[in-house]
């Protein structure tokens, strides 16, 4: 059998070592992109879905939010809410890459 990330989510939270050491690191370059966001556009909101955001949000979110407070100034995230999407649809995406290109 394969390693899937379905394996990989079963295994951290079985707390094995290496798997959590991937979700770690999966952690750690969203939020290194996030703080650039975060630090360039000041966002209210900040949602995090796909097949592994919603699969894993308790990997994520809080670890999201502990670095992107810890390591940007209070005026880019005064106010920062990050939260798992409500949205399980993929095509959502491509709906609104459709529409972008539209407008």
């Amino acid at each position: 059998t394969e390693l899937s990330t379905v394996h990989i989510l079963a295994a951290a939270r079985a707390q094995d070592e290496l798997a959590l050491a991937v979700m770690a690191e999966a952690t750690e370059w969203l939020y290194k992109v996030l703080i650039c966001c975060t630090s360039m556009f000041n966002p209210a909101l900040i949602v995090i879905g796909g097949g592994l955001g919603h699969a894993a949000p308790d990997f994520f979110i809080d670890g999201l939010k502990e670095q992107i407070f810890k390591r940007t100034v209070p005026m880019s995230h005064q106010g920062l809410k990050i939260l798992e999407s409500q949205v399980n649809n993929s095509a959502i995406g491509a709906a609104c890459l459709v529409w972008q290109g539209i407008r």
